[in-house]
């Protein structure tokens, strides 16, 4: 499958939310069919403050002591400015991000949309990281879809449920260069769950396969696009501590 056909009807999975640590609120969205998941702790929450508390709008993976991945669309507001004042967030702190980094983003694009970004934090996470993946997928390939999305959509950016770290096993259906996919039906990320990630267990051992970009439906039942962790290795590692 190529993703070419696929860009006409993405929808881009963000929702803005509620107060530290508590429900995204009802606009944003979790994995669909999904569980709750309490052993990735190093998946949070990606938001802003502005004094008064945080709005949690995207989620994402720490994979190294001051170092969050996320979705190249997490750190941009809807007008295409950088995002001030982020965060990021889950159970045990909530930290400041220094800055943020992207590498060639292209939204809306014919092809790959290089939706990956890295968020630097202004001190080490208490948290442990999780490793990126430094070698391809593999169609067919099972891995675990984690987010803080909504469980049902209602309607475009709009969903119930949100707020709660949880995950589900998909089948990649397909991989290119840059990108993988996999069919929600009925399982998947939906709004809120932009920046998590897929994650490959292979050997006892856990590595970040993707990133949580885009879908094909507004009731997040469609095809789902993440970026390939793998094929941005070298970039990341000039941020990696």
């Amino acid at each position: 499958m190529n993703t070419r056909t696929l860009l006409p009807c993405l929808c881009l999975y963000t929702a803005c939310g509620g107060p530290p640590l508590g429900p995204i609120d009802e606009t944003s969205d979790e994995i669909i069919s999904g569980r709750r998941d309490a052993r990735h702790v190093a998946v949070g929450q990606v938001g802003t403050h502005d004094g008064r508390g945080i709005a949690w709008f995207c989620s994402g993976t720490l994979i190294g002591p001051r170092l969050v991945l996320t979705a190249a669309h997490c750190v941009y507001d809807s007008a295409g400015r950088r995002q001030r004042a982020l965060v990021f967030g889950n159970e045990e702190e909530v930290l400041e991000v220094d800055f943020s980094a992207t590498e060639r983003y292209r939204p809306g694009s014919s092809g790959a949309w290089n939706d990956i970004a890295l968020l630097g934090l202004s001190e080490a996470a208490r948290t442990t990281p999780i490793t990126i993946a430094r070698t391809a997928p593999r169609e067919g390939q099972r891995v675990s879809v984690v987010g803080f999305g909504v469980t049902r959509a209602t309607g475009a950016h709009t969903g119930v449920g949100g707020g709660t770290r949880r995950s589900a096993t998909v089948a990649l259906s397909f991989v290119e260069p840059t990108e993988v996919a996999y069919e929600a039906e009925p399982r998947g990320a939906c709004y809120g769950d932009s920046g998590g990630p897929l994650i490959l267990k292979s050997g006892g051992r856990e590595r970040v396969v993707g990133v949580t970009s885009r879908g094909t439906q507004v009731d997040c039942q469609g095809t789902e696009i993440a970026t390939r962790v793998d094929a941005y290795a070298d970039w990341i590692d000039r941020y990696l501590e």
